[in-house]
């Protein structure tokens, strides 16, 4: 007797090397409020615009006897203390190239590692404030969501 699969892949496909560029794009730290939760403090040294600090935890999972470690590692760099790097479970990204937009200041370059040989690094090389905007670009057209 043979043995017989058959795969059928319907839907939307969303790489998760994307979903973590795209996360790490609008929203660089999903996990603040959990990270505020835990009140860690973290000292950042105010002498120098190329020092690093990181906050480096970890948590036990599972049950014993099958129990194991999660690391959760959050780093900020320079005087202002920006995010330069997060790894967790299932995110994460390094951060650099700030420069200045309206009161606040972005990171340009965002980088996510997948593998030893595998590195992806969005670049930001135009960032403007939109001027006449069209709400029509924010609509969602219901054709195409799955029911």
């Amino acid at each position: 007797m043979t043995a017989r699969s058959s795969e059928k892949l319907i839907g939307d496909y969303y790489p998760f090397w994307l979903h973590d560029l795209v996360t790490a794009l609008f929203d660089p730290l999903p996990m603040v409020d959990q990270l505020r939760a835990m009140r860690a403090e973290l000292e950042i040294p105010e002498d120098s615009d190329k020092s690093n600090s990181c906050l480096n935890m970890q948590f036990k999972v599972g049950i014993a006897p099958v129990q194991n470690s999660l690391a959760y590692v959050f780093c900020f760099g320079g005087k202002g203390g920006l995010l330069q790097a997060v790894v967790t479970p299932g995110y994460k990204a390094q951060f650099a190239d700030y420069q200045p937009f309206k009161k606040k200041v972005v990171a340009r370059s965002i980088k996510a590692g997948f593998a030893p040989d595998l590195t992806v690094t969005e670049k930001i090389t135009e960032l403007s404030e939109l001027a006449n905007l069209d709400e029509k670009l924010f609509l969602i057209d219901n054709r195409h969501t799955s029911r």
